[in-house]
């Protein structure tokens, strides 16, 4: 049986050994069911509020607020992790790329979700995902986020996305893809809703 790791670090903290294995991690597949997380006065920014390496999970029915931090605001995985977010609400977050979420080298799968007024400093103002194995977005809203390409949602180098049945509203992106950026991946944006979304270039 695969291991997978659940890391989730007080404010965000990623930290790891010297011999470059994290701390702190526990050895389970996860479901994460009716969190809420809120911002924290901490000086130093962690890779996220929760993080995931090599590991499958579920977060639902989950709040995250005002979380701000160097990778992604709430959430960020990579190394192969399957994560689901289903019927949870991402406001007011703030990351480096991907205003609540990033994830690379990973599959994610969203229903039912809001991501309201996240802001990236980098891509993907709700979602950032990069070399992600499976994107798939259902039921979703994306309203007034803001990043510099894809202010609601940035896609590079996936291998297939979907998007079925979203509401894309109030998106800003500083330079190009109001709602949505994606580049060198194939998918299907099926029944959305775009409004009032904006590349400024």
């Amino acid at each position: 049986m695969s291991s997978f790791f659940f890391v989730l670090f007080g404010g965000g903290a990623w930290k790891r050994s010297k011999n470059g294995k994290e701390k702190n991690m526990f050895r389970s597949r996860s479901l994460t069911s009716s969190l809420s997380f809120k911002k924290k006065k901490k000086k130093k920014q962690g890779k996220a509020a929760i993080a995931f390496s090599d590991s499958r999970a579920a977060i639902v029915n989950s709040t995250f607020v005002a979380c701000n931090n160097s990778a992604a605001g709430a959430l960020y995985a990579n190394d192969s992790s399957i994560i689901r977010v289903l019927d949870s609400t991402f406001t007011n977050n703030g990351g480096g790329q991907g205003g609540a979420i990033n994830v690379q080298n990973s599959s994610l799968i969203i229903n039912g979700t809001t991501f309201l007024n996240n802001t990236s400093r980098g891509e993907g103002g709700g979602v950032a995902a990069v070399n992600a194995t499976v994107l798939q977005i259902y039921n979703s809203s994306m309203l007034f986020n803001t990043a510099k390409n894809g202010g609601g949602l940035f896609v590079e180098d996936c291998g297939r996305a979907t998007f079925f049945q979203n509401t894309w509203t109030g998106n800003l992106a500083k330079k190009a893809g109001g709602a949505l950026w994606q580049t060198k991946c194939s998918g299907d944006v099926t029944e959305n809703s775009f409004r009032n979304n904006r590349g400024e270039e």
